[in-house]
């Protein structure tokens, strides 16, 4: 069965994705590989046209970088925060008065478990749409993930 982490932390900001800061919103849950990135920002970027407030609705990135630990670690680190820093100045910009991080929580998954323990399988990027009440809406792969993830929001 298909279900949302109890809790995640997000790099960088160690903001807690947890019941107290998704109660009561939708949330997306974005899986998937350094290489299929542009899938996440593909998916981000269709919600955010449609719900812009992070009050509205919580996207979460998990990243799966089992395959940089080691000795690609530091690098990987380096790059979250690149884009971390970028996102939420940008969310500064364009929803000012709303905490930046909320609009960008991305999950640094080393042991790539996170998916697993999700329920969701395959390789591909994925989504859970979880609604309002905290029950999963549905879950989806790519390929058009965006338009699939759309389907599913309230």
């Amino acid at each position: 069965m298909v279900q949302p982490p109890l809790s995640l932390e997000a790099a960088i900001s160690g903001k807690r994705i947890d019941e107290a800061l998704t109660k009561g919103r939708q949330v997306v849950y974005v899986l998937h590989g350094a290489n299929d990135a542009e899938v996440a920002k593909e998916v981000s970027k269709a919600c955010r046209a449609r719900y812009p407030s992070a009050k509205d609705l919580l996207l979460v990135s998990v990243v799966d970088l089992k395959p940089m630990a080691g000795l690609w670690r530091r690098m990987a680190d380096s790059q979250l925060r690149q884009t971390y820093e970028k996102l939420t100045a940008r969310a500064k910009e364009h929803v000012p008065g709303e905490d930046p991080q909320e609009h960008v929580l991305i999950v640094a998954d080393w042991e790539g478990t996170v998916r697993a323990s999700m329920g969701l399988g395959g390789e591909r990027a994925a989504a859970l749409v979880v609604g309002r009440d905290g029950k999963p809406r549905g879950s989806a792969m790519a390929p058009g993930l965006p338009a699939k993830v759309a389907e599913l929001l309230e």
